[in-house]
């Protein structure tokens, strides 16, 4: 299965909502740099989150990851781990998606149940109040606007329809949409979490072409029974006993690196998403090229993985063929909000880094007059 759209209505932080569409706006001259689903729907190998700091970036993976945990992992609102403080009481989520040759809309309503905010770890707050899956072949989509059609005569399945029996099964806090993708099982990974948990897990031992790429002075690294052994090239070895431990002789860079290769081989094998944010920290910016164009690569991703990531640093956008597979985030008056790059920009001769680095589009650039308060700060400060 494909995620093609995911749109959040009345949640906190984004007051505009939220929307996140995988699917290519821009004309598609070439086929090599999307995933074609019909002569109408292609979806992005990559896809980018730009943004200043505190612009929301990582809040924006939360949810693009909550729903897909939900639709294409099978997981119910607590192994979901909702983004608490964003989703709140009567929160709407639309999420379209294609699998068996039909798309899909699932239209959710979440509940707050009210009587769980002291104790939320005894009784979960978060359920279902309504769903509703809507269904259409592909082949019913003649143009891209027609992706996002749909009307209550393509209605399947409603939450609130079901009988007494089914509803006495089915807990609260599990979606519906399990009766559809049930079968469905695409590799996501994501890393919306601390550097030391990029350690490697379970039994194994690194390549030896990913250890020359990130540190040469490093012959092996071998992890069993979560004890890891690091020999060097100078003779130099060490046994740890735990994979935290480990990360005392291996640069982050190192770890992040070996980690996100071995994901990355996995997402190719399999099919899926790799979430990463960040993907600049502790990675030299060609390594950083490197992953995106692994993804490009037909001859490489041959099972449609996308690459989603977020990123400080504009020059990163460059490498990037297309435009419609950018968004920013940035502040309007306070408020979080995101934007498609290709919806401001129409020319794509221009260094993308040169377009968000000039503010040409307003907020993705720090402002100027706070830049010049802290240097007047800082030389007060020596005075």
């Amino acid at each position: 299965m494909k995620v093609l759209r995911i749109e959040y209505e009345n949640i906190n932080v984004f007051d505009k909502g939220f929307c996140f569409d995988m699917t290519a706006s821009d004309r598609v001259v070439d086929d090599n740099q999307v995933h074609k689903i019909s002569n109408c729907i292609y979806l992005q190998k990559v896809i980018s989150l730009i943004g200043i700091n505190a612009s929301g970036k990582t809040t924006a993976l939360r949810l693009i990851k909550f729903v897909m945990d939900i639709v294409a992992r099978h997981k119910n609102l607590e192994q979901a781990n909702v983004p608490f403080g964003i989703i709140k009481d009567d929160t709407v989520i639309k999420v379209d998606f294609v699998i068996f040759g039909k798309i899909f809309r699932l239209h959710t309503i979440i509940g707050l149940k009210r009587d769980s905010y002291i104790d939320i770890e005894q009784n979960y707050p978060y359920f279902f109040k309504e769903e509703i899956i809507f269904e259409k072949p592909v082949t019913s989509v003649k143009k891209k606007a027609d992706i996002t059609k749909f009307d209550d005569n393509m209605i399947i399945m409603k939450r609130s329809g079901l009988t007494e029996q089914a509803k006495a099964l089915l807990p609260d806090n599990q979606s519906i949409v399990l009766s559809i993708t049930r079968y469905a099982s695409p590799y996501i990974y994501n890393s919306i979490h601390p550097i030391s948990n990029y350690l490697i897990k379970g039994d194994d031992t690194v390549n030896e072409n990913i250890l020359k790429l990130y540190d040469e002075n490093i012959s092996s690294i071998t992890v069993k029974d979560n004890n890891v052994r690091i020999v060097f090239k100078n003779g130099q070895d060490y046994i740890y006993d735990n994979l935290i431990d480990a990360s005392q002789v291996l640069s982050s860079g190192t770890i992040k690196g070996m980690h996100i290769l071995n994901q990355a081989a996995e997402v190719f094998k399999k099919g899926g998403y790799m979430i990463i944010d960040e993907i600049e920290n502790h990675m030299n910016k060609k390594l950083v090229h490197m992953i995106i164009d692994l993804f490009n690569d037909c001859e490489i991703n041959q099972s449609d993985a996308c690459l989603i990531f977020t990123t400080h640093y504009p020059e990163i956008l460059d490498v990037m063929e297309r435009k419609d597979n950018i968004y920013i985030l940035r502040r309007v008056n306070s408020t979080p909000e995101i934007i498609k790059y290709s919806d401001y920009v129409k020319r794509n001769d221009i260094k993308k880094s040169d377009i968000i680095l000039s503010n040409y589009i307003d907020g993705t650039a720090p402002n100027y007059e706070n830049i010049q308060k802290v240097r007047k700060y800082i030389c007060q400060r020596e005075d």
